[in-house]
């Protein structure tokens, strides 16, 4: 849609968004935003706050960057203590799930603070105990991965 053109949506349209918006701010999820505002569906909601927040990006996005701060940090504390907790129980399968959820969390920290962009691939290496060595070792045997071995690629010729 052009802004202000003939494609531009209606004020009473516009307003519905920026109410749906508004209800995002605060935290409502989409499936609550949907049914107070008569939206078909969660995804009818989460594309009228995407439409407003479109119209108004930067300004919207600066209000809603500490509920989304929040959110990550909900986030990392959940994959922190499922990570710790695999840990303790010896479970490589459920770590190695908790630490892929933190590393999406922190990914997901630094894009709200635009310290990365889509473009941006991000990998986390953890210092790891004897511990934590061991659970290694048992899940690439359990996934029949063998012995891992801390080397660079090299292509012939280079």
């Amino acid at each position: 849609m052009t802004r202000g053109g003939a494609n531009s949506p209606k004020p009473a349209v516009k307003a519905k968004q920026a109410e749906a918006a508004e209800l995002a701010i605060l935290g409502y999820p989409y499936a609550k935003i949907a049914e107070q505002l008569g939206y078909s569906n969660e995804s009818s909601a989460r594309a009228a706050v995407n439409a407003h927040f479109k119209r108004h990006s930067r300004e919207s996005f600066e209000a809603m960057r500490p509920i989304l701060q929040e959110r990550a940090e909900m986030l990392w504390q959940s994959a922190w203590r499922n990570m710790n907790k695999a840990e303790r129980e010896g479970q490589p399968e459920a770590w190695a799930r908790a630490h892929a959820a933190a590393v999406r969390s922190l990914e997901y920290s630094a894009r709200i603070h635009g310290l990365i962009d889509s473009r941006t691939n991000v990998q986390v290496n953890v210092g790891a105990s004897s511990a934590m060595e061991s659970l290694k070792a048992e899940f690439n045997r359990r996934l029949g991965l063998g012995q891992a071995i801390d080397a660079e690629v090299v292509s012939p010729g280079t």
